[in-house]
């Protein structure tokens, strides 16, 4: 099934977040075009990243960087696994002088590689001290100081980082990035238009073979996928907060008309857009009800 993403709109007024919970579902299977961190304060949890299978542990920590997608399954852990988020654009490390740069797997923190997922475990307290820091931090509120988070949460990768990043690694990975980061950029602004391949490649200075297999190898999605998903959010959008009929909506994110609109939510969703549209309104109508964030959980970030 198609990772769907979700927007962190709250980053477009703060630079940073960091939130705990407790861990008591199995995730849908989705991305996120914001950074996040995924450690384990209590129990454990399966985490699988990119199609691969990991299994947390209290002191772990997943390293989500924009384009992976990710479940998140506690139903194996015998207690509630507590997990705490640390949200942020990468642009929140770099502008504090930290050399920061990722999409998908490829990724760079002061010239070293980061991980998908470290335990932690030869480090003792101080990765589970670092973390309680960031949640007191981040819970000041107007004493919050941006200069303290983005130090601890560097501190963070800088424990986990080991393995340093060649300086061939380094020039090929710039390379590559900035030309599919010019592609995302367009594909983001134009979703609602008709794109080509061809003018995809144009924009991000690479032959056909090139891009697709860079932008795969980045984003762990083909073009075609990842404009289906940004298609399908704004769609789950404009449908749950606009009194917009089923056409405009498709036609306004670029899906066609309401069959099409209609094929993409069955294959992709496993309902039709009537009944996400019924869903939502239950649940506003309803506070008791299940809410739209726990069915269609890629809708919101916690």
């Amino acid at each position: 099934m198609l990772p769907l993403f979700n927007n962190t709109t709250y980053l477009d007024r703060i630079p940073i977040r960091v939130s705990t919970q407790a861990v008591r579902h199995t995730d849908y299977f989705h991305f996120h075009r914001r950074i996040q961190l995924c450690f384990v304060l209590s129990g454990k949890l399966k985490h699988t990243i990119c199609g691969k299978e990991y299994i947390q542990q209290a002191g772990s920590c997943a390293f989500l960087l924009p384009y992976m997608p990710h479940i998140i399954d506690s139903s194996e852990s015998d207690d509630t696994p507590i997990i705490a988020h640390i949200w942020f654009h990468e642009d929140f490390l770099k502008d504090r002088g930290y050399i920061f740069s990722s999409y998908g797997e490829w990724a760079n923190f002061n010239g070293y590689k980061i991980p998908v997922v470290s335990d932690f475990s030869d480090h003792g307290d101080t990765p589970i001290q670092v973390m309680h820091e960031l949640i007191n931090e981040f819970a000041q509120e107007k004493k919050l100081s941006f200069k303290k988070m983005a130090h601890l949460t560097a501190e963070l990768f800088s424990l986990a980082c080991t393995e340093p990043i060649t300086s061939k690694e380094d020039a090929l990975f710039k390379k590559q990035l900035d030309g599919i980061d010019s592609a995302i950029n367009y594909m983001e602004e134009h979703f609602s238009e008709k794109l080509s391949l061809d003018d995809l490649c144009k924009i991000a200075g690479m032959s056909r073979r090139s891009f697709t297999s860079h932008f795969k190898r980045i984003t762990n999605l083909t073009p075609l996928q990842y404009i289906l998903s940004i298609r399908l959010q704004t769609a789950f959008k404009l449908i749950a907060e606009t009194d917009m009929l089923f056409d405009e909506v498709a036609h306004s994110t670029g899906l066609g008309n309401h069959s099409n609109l209609a094929r993409v939510f069955i294959k992709n969703l496993g309902v039709t857009p009537s009944r996400f549209a019924e869903d939502y309104i239950r649940n506003t109508s309803h506070s008791h009800t299940f809410s739209t964030e726990s069915r269609y959980r890629w809708l919101t970030e916690l």
